[in-house]
């Protein structure tokens, strides 16, 4: 074996060894919060955070959009580099609800403020990238590999808007959707501890009005892949985040939320901000 080939060897392996993240091993047993944080203090307590790879099921109008857009932002807010592939709602309509979300005021107040076009340029401060329309597995990898080379010691964010959404072959849907699915669990493994994934996926039909481990649409290996599932369910008054499944951590809890801004002047009633009610059901 030649010398480059020894080094090559010994970085392969470098990391590979247990005992060298007694950091993270013992933030598991003390059950700090450790993962990626919402910005909704009772739901990331009940939580401990989202996990490397995570999963937020819900029915049409269950503001699935609103919460990601509301984790994408609060994690660029703080340092963590995002990025954000909508497939849901165009560059426009977010540009809308991220600004409504940061000023707290919702669009019909918001496009009358003055000096509009100065804050909208503001968001290019944050470490939020974005995609929209179609994209492909290479193209994600590629974005994935550059902003955590611009933002090294950070903590990565990539979130899919949504899964059934970003997968196009309308042959064999399921397949698709799978395939996207093996390939984004492939690439958390990949940047273990540095990276976390959230994809937001549609629900069955059948499966409206109620929590369900197995409610994803068109995939039956979601369940079994993700870390972390949470279902949101809209009641009319409040919208109910369940936690379905959680590996390493408490499952079965409900955090109600409350539409904190909505629009009813807006001709699309945008949520633009989910906050936490008071009390926990059990």
């Amino acid at each position: 074996m030649s010398q480059q080939q020894a080094q090559t060897q010994t970085s392969f392996l470098s990391n590979r060894k247990l005992g060298l993240d007694a950091e993270r091993f013992m933030s598991n047993i003390t059950r700090k919060v450790t993962g990626v944080q919402t910005g909704i203090e009772k739901l990331d307590k009940q939580l401990l955070g989202l996990a490397g790879f995570f999963a937020i099921l819900g029915e049409p109008k269950a503001c699935k959009s609103t919460f990601a857009m509301q984790l994408a932002l609060y994690n660029a807010k703080i340092g963590n580099p995002v990025f954000f592939i909508d497939q849901e709602n165009g560059k426009q309509r977010l540009s809308e609800r991220i600004l409504c979300n940061l000023h707290n005021e919702t669009w019909s107040s918001v496009r009358q403020m003055q000096g509009l076009g100065e804050k909208y340029q503001g968001l290019s401060k944050l470490p939020l990238y974005m995609s929209f329309g179609k994209i492909e597995m290479t193209e994600i990898e590629a974005a994935v590999d550059e902003m955590l080379r611009l933002h090294p010691g950070k903590r990565g964010l990539v979130i899919v808007d949504s899964l059934q959404s970003v997968a196009r072959n309308l042959a064999d849907l399921r397949m698709s959707v799978d395939q996207w699915l093996l390939d984004l669990d492939a690439m958390k493994l990949k940047y273990d501890g540095n990276l976390s994934i959230g994809i937001i996926c549609e629900k069955r039909r059948g499966t409206y009005g109620e929590a369900s481990v197995d409610a994803a649409k068109e995939s039956g290996r979601i369940e079994y892949k993700v870390e972390q599932q949470l279902d949101m369910r809209n009641t009319g008054d409040q919208i109910i985040i369940e936690c379905t499944l959680n590996r390493d951590g408490p499952r079965g809890m409900k955090v109600p939320l409350r539409k904190a801004l909505k629009d009813n002047n807006n001709e699309h009633t945008f949520t633009f901000k989910l906050e936490a009610e008071q009390g926990i059901f059990d």
